[in-house]
């Protein structure tokens, strides 16, 4: 199957409709991993979004064991686990309000579509001045010449094609669509 990576959409009909504002994180309760992870501090500030509710950032594993599995010009991204399930967690450093404003947009669309084809997003935080946003691990990217050539690339076309209609539907345009933002679970050995 062919995840499409929404990071870069834009309203078509609307202006962009950013909800809620940012909160606070309690820290009531702290599990194991978190507990572990000692660059984990107060300084944690929820973002909003329509994902699975009850995320929690002190549920996710601690940041020592995550492993850098991409980059690009928004941050680095980086394999952890949220209460045992592998999580892509997609970290962009320094959070400017430029940036900070781009990750709540890409939070509020990715958690707008539910579709197979398009990867779901859990939720986001900032913390230590850095933001993240903790979404669906697919492990492979058409970036790789190697993933390009083991899968079948009418089925990846006709993947993508089924993602951008129903973004296309919701009056939505994605702007970067690209190799990179092209994720396949499977690829044939």
């Amino acid at each position: 199957m062919v995840v499409v990576s929404l990071n870069q959409t834009k309203k078509v009909v609307e202006k962009v409709h950013a909800k809620g504002t940012f909160a606070a994180s309690p820290r009531r309760r702290m599990s194991p991993p978190a507990r572990a992870d000692a660059a984990r501090g107060p300084n944690t500030t929820l973002i909003p979004c329509d994902g699975p509710p009850g995320f929690d950032p002190d549920e996710l594993s601690a940041r020592g064991t995550w492993t850098q599995v991409g980059d690009g010009s928004f941050g680095k991204v980086f394999r952890g686990e949220l209460l045992g399930e592998p999580v892509a967690i997609k970290v962009t450093a320094n959070a400017r309000p430029d940036r900070i404003a781009g990750l709540k947009r890409d939070l509020w669309y990715l958690s707008s579509f539910s579709h197979p084809n398009i990867t779901r997003v859990y939720g986001g935080f900032i913390e230590d001045g850095d933001a993240h946003m903790v979404m669906e691990f697919i492990p492979h990217s058409l970036r790789s010449k190697r993933v390009v050539n083991e899968t079948n690339r009418v089925k990846v076309l006709a993947d993508v094609a089924r993602a951008l209609v129903r973004v296309h539907a919701m009056g939505h345009v994605h702007r970067d669509v690209k190799a990179r933002n092209v994720l396949v679970t499977e690829v044939r050995d």
